[in-house]
């Protein structure tokens, strides 16, 4: 489920289009994992480090489509959710802390397999 932001400002879960989710092979999610394990990515979509780059370069979609960013961020809060990515806050460039994200150990345990 998604949500979304009502008119009088409170959220409502709804059900995410057909564009939104998307299905990905175990070769792909592999690729993917191993992308997100090779440098620390921000979970914040504004930055220029952003995991979903990482995500989109794996599955050879477009970083300006609109949609891939959604199917990404989707991906990123579904693995979030299961335990295959985890938060952590780290000093970025600039020496603030922010969040990044990261491969959760047991996820990793499948990157050798």
């Amino acid at each position: 489920m998604i949500l979304k932001w009502r008119k009088d400002g409170r959220k409502a879960r709804v059900a995410p289009s057909a564009g939104m989710v998307f299905e990905i092979a175990p070769s792909q999610r592999k690729s993917i994992l191993k992308a997100l394990s090779a440098a620390p990515w921000r979970r914040d979509r504004r930055s220029t480090d952003w995991a979903g780059f990482a995500i989109l370069d794996a599955l050879g979609l477009e970083r300006e489509n609109i949609e891939d960013g959604i199917k990404a961020r989707n991906l990123i809060r579904g693995w979030l959710s299961d335990g295959t990515l985890e938060e952590f806050f780290g000093p970025s460039a600039s020496r603030q802390i922010k969040p990044f994200l990261r491969v959760a150990a047991a996820a990793r345990s499948d990157l050798f397999s």
